[in-house]
């Protein structure tokens, strides 16, 4: 048996589900910034408060946020099936370069605190013990400056996430229904990048997995002890 498992399909998985989410952030953009006129414009004027578009925002907010948790859930599930099944294969091959079990790739980003490290430790050990399990392939190792702006910027739109979620729970009056426009508007705006940017993490990632996953077929290295007459049938890229 290969002592890996193939990734190239869960990668593409997750990469569609998150050109998805840029879709949806984009809407929603829209949605907001509606939002905000109508609310300014009944500050401004309180004559002209529409009681039908008021109630047509709050649907489309409850719309809007049954379908954005959904969406959530949904990444959250398929970026995890990747990430652990990339530190699985790196913890098959190159044992020296991890730090935490196979399991804490999907444990770690729910345990406060922890969550806001790890993951990103355990990113950094696959993207360059991939790479050094294959030194042949990857004579120079691929700077890490990616995964810091990708783990910065995703901090960055968790606590402006969170923001938005806590002035939503306090709304009283125009006033705040006019900030949490705003900030649900930079929340918006700030998960596109970061959704962009975690695009890129992936496929780079699944380019070293692809060489490593073409090494395991054809191995001409030693991090791979299969000869020719135990290679079994490839598995399906999934």
């Amino acid at each position: 048996m290969y002592p890996i498992r193939p990734n190239r399909q869960r990668a593409k998985q997750i990469i569609t589900i998150f050109y998805i989410v840029i879709g949806a952030s984009a809407l929603n953009i829209i949605l907001v910034s509606w939002q905000y006129f109508l609310y300014k414009n009944f500050q401004d004027n309180p004559e002209t408060i529409d009681i039908g578009l008021a109630q047509l925002s709050d649907s489309l907010d409850m719309v809007s946020a049954v379908l954005g948790t959904a969406l959530n859930i949904v990444t959250i599930v398929y970026f995890i099936r990747w990430f652990r099944r990339a530190y699985y294969n790196l913890h098959s091959i190159n044992s020296s370069e991890v730090s935490q079990t196979e399991g804490w790739a999907a444990g770690a980003w729910f345990v406060p605190f922890m969550n806001l490290v790890r993951p990103y430790q355990i990113m950094r050990e696959i993207w360059t013990g991939t790479q050094k399990a294959l030194p042949h392939r990857f004579p120079d190792i691929a700077p890490v400056g990616l995964i810091g702006f990708w783990w910065a910027l995703y901090l960055i739109m968790g606590v402006s996430a969170n923001i938005s979620v806590r002035l939503a729970m306090n709304v009283e009056d125009l006033d705040g229904l006019t900030a949490v426009a705003i900030s649900s508007f930079v929340s918006e705006i700030i998960t596109i990048p970061a959704a962009l940017l975690t695009i890129q993490v992936i496929k780079r990632v699944s380019s070293f997995e692809d060489e490593l996953w073409d090494e395991a077929q054809n191995p001409s290295d030693s991090v791979f002890a299969i000869t020719a007459t135990e290679v079994p049938p490839a598995y399906p890229a999934s």
